[in-house]
């Protein structure tokens, strides 16, 4: 989907003429494998792969916690603890699988401990990998660095304008782990981010009170902390060097069912994020930042992400083109999010109490996708999943 769409902006024609135009590398110059269907992992000649761990492999943490290797890997990163030799891998698992996993697809016949099982193998990991001698890795174990954020916990903080909002009782200020984990991204200060993208599909996987002893999977629009909770739909912040790190989840960001992210930063200025809603018709989404990022200031980067103005793409219609579908053509600007549902949260940040009017949204013919909006992360209003 995201092809098809650049393809009708014209970009993919300017790219593919870059890259046919580029100096070869020693990444593009290789020959190319053959169609196979062999059951084997193969890689042209000159390069090689290694499994250097799989679902359900286990490693240890120095304080003797066993942890269980996640499914479906998704977003992978690498952190380093000694350049290229030794350092840290930060993993999405994005879903579970359960005819692989137990055997049971059917949502009302699967028991509690099956859906445990399906619930400890998404999040994500973090593992604490070396390279040896002779080239090949391995994971360190035990090891204080490895440990696992899974679909029932550790617990994660809510940051921003709907932590612990009483509008809405269903996002709280905390969260029981991680789940459908997509793509991510390292920030310029050290931290991973983790996309929460298909969080509407886990009540149908029988997750459900009476399997999982929470109401949480239900993934509503946040206005009952019981019957419509929002626990789970947004950008999840992580430091994989620092154990001790408690994970937060980003309500300045929006939620929709996040891709990816994407940012630009330059000292001193605004931080820049751009995400994608992956689902039919969403949007393209740009944050900036409150706070200017601030290399080598850490602690302050640390809360970059916490407020700032949540903008949608707005796209114009190439002259021309078909009228079917979404619009065809390029970004012309950015309309700050907001809608009728939208209201202004207390802060005591100052620049908060400034946002842009929503009669600046209207004049740009903001797109409505049905995901949370917020706008100078004041104005937000979740929704059910589409």
């Amino acid at each position: 989907m995201a092809a098809v769409a650049l393809d009708r902006t014209g970009y993919l024609d300017t790219a593919t003429a870059l890259a046919q135009s580029a100096t070869p590398s020693d990444f593009s110059a290789f020959r190319a494998i053959a169609a196979s269907s062999a059951d084997a992992f193969e890689v042209p000649a000159g390069y090689r792969a290694q499994v250097i761990i799989g679902y359900g492999d286990q490693v240890a943490n120095e304080d003797g916690t066993v942890i269980t290797y996640g499914y479906n890997n998704d977003f992978l990163a690498y952190f380093p603890l000694n350049g290229s030799s030794e350092g840290l891998l930060f993993i999405n698992h994005e879903y579970p699988a359960p005819f692989f996993q137990h055997g049971v697809t059917s949502a009302p016949a699967k028991t509690a401990a099956q859906v445990e099982i399906e619930r400890g193998s998404v999040g994500n990991s973090v593992l604490h990998v070396r390279r040896a001698a002779d080239g090949t890795w391995s994971v360190v174990s035990p090891s204080r660095y490895n440990r696992r954020i899974t679909g029932g916990g550790p617990t994660l903080n809510f940051t921003g304008p709907l932590a612990n909002n009483p509008a809405y009782p269903g996002i709280g200020a905390t969260a029981s782990g991680s789940l459908a984990n997509c793509s991510g991204g390292i920030t310029p200060w050290g931290t991973a981010l983790s996309c929460e993208e298909n969080y509407q599909d886990y009540l149908g996987y029988g997750w459900d009170q009476a399997r999982t002893g929470t109401t949480d999977y239900i993934n509503g629009n946040g206005s009952d902390a019981s019957a419509q909770p929002a626990k789970y739909g947004w950008v999840c912040e992580h430091d994989p060097y620092d154990p001790s790190f408690v994970g937060r989840k980003h309500t300045a960001l929006g939620r929709f069912r996040h891709e990816n992210t994407a940012f630009r930063a330059l000292a001193n200025k605004p931080f820049v994020l751009y995400m994608g809603d992956d689902v039919n018709n969403g949007g393209v989404y740009k944050f900036v930042s409150d706070l200017p990022y601030r290399p080598g200031r850490r602690e302050e980067n640390l809360r970059i992400l916490e407020s700032g103005t949540l903008y949608i793409a707005r796209w114009d219609r190439r002259a021309g083109a078909p009228s079917t579908g979404t619009s065809t053509s390029r970004a012309r600007r950015a309309a700050p999010v907001t809608g009728a549902r939208s209201r202004r949260v207390s802060s005591s940040t100052p620049r908060l109490a400034s946002g842009p009017q929503s009669a600046t949204a209207s004049s740009t013919r903001t797109t409505r996708p049905t995901g949370l909006r917020t706008s100078r992360s004041t104005r937000t209003a979740p929704s059910t999943s589409r």
